[in-house]
């Protein structure tokens, strides 16, 4: 899979370990921008970025969902799909989790990544520049077909016995 940095800062995915299938995603924040983000009344909005110890942030506010921009395009082959799941070390520490449970992403999307996180917590939390938000796996689609039946399996079966 090929990567292509929309923002030079972005930090290029990199795997924990070299036998390992996952690869981290980082957050980019440009300092002095806006982030998109849904409040708990599904209000559409943007929060401005911070500089927090010299890194640049958002906060996230409790059951905010915010679009955390990556600064990558990513260049999925078309028999594939790149999968993201929440990074369980975000999750434990800050509360905070991917949207969708699972986000995909097909090939032909060619625009800049943002991973959609949500706040599950009853306090604030800072996500920096660079800091892991997601963890990325691609993976080759099976190719197949949907059929309609007229009876339930389970009917099958009991018809056979």
């Amino acid at each position: 899979m090929k990567v292509f940095r929309a923002n030079k800062n972005a930090i290029k995915p990199v795997f924990d370990r070299p036998e390992n299938a996952i690869f981290n995603l980082k957050a980019c924040f440009e300092p002095n921008s806006k982030v998109r983000l849904i409040n708990p009344l599904n209000k559409k909005t943007y929060t401005p970025t911070k500089i927090y110890g010299g890194k640049t942030c958002v906060q996230v506010y409790p059951q905010q969902r915010i679009l955390i921009p990556t600064g990558l395009t990513f260049d999925v082959p078309s028999d594939c799909v790149l999968k993201l799941y929440s990074d369980p070390d975000v999750s434990n520490e800050k509360g905070l989790v991917l949207s969708n449970g699972v986000e995909l992403i097909r090939s032909g999307l060619n625009e800049e990544l943002h991973v959609m996180i949500t706040n599950i917590t009853d306090g604030v939390s800072v996500i920096e520049t660079g800091e892991n938000i997601a963890l990325g796996q691609l993976e080759k689609m099976l190719t197949y077909s949907i059929s309609e039946i007229t009876k339930l399996p389970s009917d099958d079966v009991a018809e056979d016995a």
